[in-house]
């Protein structure tokens, strides 16, 4: 007869499932992110106007006139999109370390969890402001050029549109990060309490 199997154990098979679930989105973004910086440096040809606003929602109107000050600047604006999805996919692999441990309901559990809602934060407003910095430099160094570059905007053409944009864009992640913290909060309330109940005994 096969041992029942304990809430401790379901929790590391999920912090196993969870490592190699993230793991292979990491290295799949990681590839996609250095193929991307290599366009610009190892395959300029390979380079066209619908390429980049496909990936990059980038619109320039000669990608051959790119010189090498603008491919300086791009290049971190590419790899900090890239960054943008691969922040949360790395703190979603270490939230699978912790769950992985022999008692994996603790204080560095619920640390894990906050980790993995700051960088949600961080990927969704610090990484697109820094990366629309960079761009915006590369917009004004391209018009002394006289090469247009400037980012796709979006199109909200009635009210519904936006509100259902906004709603995507901001209201989806904040309850996202708003549950994450409120986990690891009643993580480390259940951790504290069982550290309480092993002292008495």
């Amino acid at each position: 007869m096969e041992p029942l199997r304990t809430v401790e154990d379901n929790v590391r098979g999920h912090g196993r499932k969870l490592r190699r679930v993230s793991l292979a989105a990491g290295v799949a973004l990681v590839g996609y992110t250095l193929w991307a910086v290599a366009l610009l440096w190892l395959l300029p040809d390979a380079l066209d106007a619908d390429l980049l606003a496909r990936h990059f929602d980038l619109v320039v109107s000669d990608p051959a006139a790119l010189g090498p000050v603008l491919k300086v600047l791009l290049t971190p604006a590419f790899a900090l999109t890239g960054l943008q999805l691969l922040l949360p996919i790395a703190m979603l692999y270490r939230l699978g370390n912790r769950f992985d441990q022999p008692t994996p309901l603790n204080r560095r559990t619920a640390a894990a969890v906050r980790r993995l809602s700051h960088s949600i934060v961080i990927s969704l407003i610090a990484l697109p402001m820094l990366a629309g910095v960079l761009t915006g430099l590369a917009h004004v160094i391209a018009a002394l050029d006289g090469v247009v570059v400037d980012t796709i905007r979006s199109g909200f053409d009635s009210i519904p549109h936006f509100l259902g944009g906004l709603g995507a864009g901001i209201g989806l992640p904040v309850v996202a990060c708003t549950c994450l913290y409120s986990l690891a909060w009643r993580i480390r309330i259940g951790a504290d309490a069982s550290d309480d109940a092993r002292s008495i005994v």
